[in-house]
């Protein structure tokens, strides 16, 4: 006998005073073993017709080659987002888990790759057209920590070359550009010009002023309390510091 799935909407939820530690084993217990994608097709939504014939929306699934990262690219605030892979395709969705967003902007949670991961997906309601795919709840059951493959022997030899030649030639023009400016600043005040314009460069002569400078170390130290009020958190993705040794200039 096959049982026939339905589609439940709930008008509202209550909490039951019950805490359940969010193991493997447990989640495992409600994870879906039915559908070989995630909401009957491989895209980042459904149109309103799927929706509306669809038999579910929402189910648990353990994800394989999972990163987390922030979208920037409309919005300088980052948007925290789900690249994953479920049964060999690749997927990408917003993530809606307000406690795991939370997590995201203070710190307690890091961006990246996290290997396996549980999910609840779910439909967002409709939205110019379509029901978009949403992952609205992330378990990491466990810290990922990705495996570093063995760096083989020389590899950073080319790298070390060009950084020698770009960095070098980047010193001599910056004190090419330097001089210049300082002979364009004697001769603007010699004529006295203000401002030329050319067909390439705008140059504005600025005069000598004391300007106020926000010293934010020594505000820090004195309001504590007050500087971590006004602190919010911001998402930076991982970055090199290229420094050249003292002893090669």
């Amino acid at each position: 006998m096959c049982c026939t799935e339905r589609k439940r909407i709930y008008e509202k939820l209550t909490y039951a005073g019950k805490h359940y530690e969010a193991s493997p084993e447990l989640l495992k217990r409600f994870m879906d073993e039915n559908h070989r994608h995630v909401f009957f097709n491989y895209g980042k939504a459904i149109t309103p017709d799927t929706y509306n014939e669809g038999t579910h929306s929402i189910l648990m699934i353990q994800t394989d080659r999972s990163e987390v990262y922030a979208d920037t690219e409309y919005s300088d605030t980052p948007r925290y987002r789900l690249r994953f892979t479920y049964h060999e395709h690749e997927y990408d969705f917003p993530i809606t888990d307000p406690v795991y967003l939370n997590d995201l902007s203070c710190g307690r949670r890091q961006t990246g790759l996290k290997g396996r991961l549980f999910v609840t997906c779910s439909l967002g309601l409709e939205y110019e057209g379509w029901h978009y795919k949403l992952a609205a709840t992330v378990f990491e059951t466990e810290e990922h920590h990705p495996v570093a493959e063995p760096a083989p022997d020389g590899w950073f030899d080319e790298y070390n070359l060009e950084l020698t030649r770009l960095i070098t030639m980047k010193n001599e023009v910056e004190e090419q550009i330097g001089v210049l400016r300082s002979k364009l600043l004697l001769q603007m005040e010699k004529y006295g010009v203000d401002m030329i314009h050319s067909r390439q460069f705008i140059v504005s002569y600025t005069p000598p002023k004391t300007v106020m400078q926000f010293d934010s170390r020594a505000f820090r130290e004195e309001n504590e309390e007050l500087y971590t009020n006004y602190c919010k958190p911001k998402h930076r993705e991982a970055s090199i510091t290229v420094k050249r040794n003292k002893e090669d200039s």
